[in-house]
């Protein structure tokens, strides 16, 4: 019995193990009018939504400008695989982007998007993988692949309302298996 009990906890890690993606959000909201300043700080933890954007209450009268500025971690089985940061103004448009990539732990690349439609792609110098970003427009980025050196895709995010999010796991496996038959 003391042998089953002990194969039961060294498992419990492995049963508990996040599955998934995740997304840890961390708002600021700052601003400003002739007498009054504020900051506002929010922290939630969540399953990824896809396409999705929190807005902001309208301003109290008689406030000026709003910065509401977002940073959210994502997470994939636990490993951190996207950090998004965001600025918007008066709570609806945004104003600029950056997209950190991340793979086993290692920056693989970055994506800056500002107004209006610049975009600056970059990869991580010595990463062991290769990242690209796909547009199917002008300044306008559709999705971002991630491979290792043999070509096998590790990660995806693609692009809604300017804003890159990862895919699920299941996706990747198609693009996975769609490209071994090309092959």
């Amino acid at each position: 019995m003391k042998m089953f009990i002990a194969l039961i906890l060294s498992c419990a890690p492995v049963l508990g193990a996040d599955t998934g993606i995740r997304v840890t959000t961390q708002t600021t909201t700052s601003g400003f009018s002739n007498w009054v300043a504020f900051v506002t700080n929010t922290i939630s933890d969540g399953p990824a939504r896809y396409g999705t954007n929190t807005t902001t209450p309208p301003l109290p009268k008689g406030y000026g400008q709003l910065f509401v500025q977002h940073e959210e971690v994502f997470t994939r089985d636990g490993q951190t695989n996207l950090v998004r940061f965001t600025e918007s103004t008066n709570g609806t448009t945004i104003s600029w982007s950056k997209h950190v990539f991340y793979h086993d732990g290692k920056q693989v690349g970055d994506c800056i998007a500002s107004v209006p439609g610049s975009i600056q792609f970059g990869s991580a110098a010595g990463s062991p993988y290769s990242i690209r970003l796909i547009s199917v427009s002008n300044n306008v980025p559709d999705s971002v692949i991630i491979q290792d050196k043999t070509g096998h895709y590790v990660d995806f995010f693609r692009c809604t309302n300017g804003l890159l999010c990862p895919v699920e796991s299941h996706v990747i496996q198609n693009y996975n298996y769609w490209s071994q038959i090309q092959d």
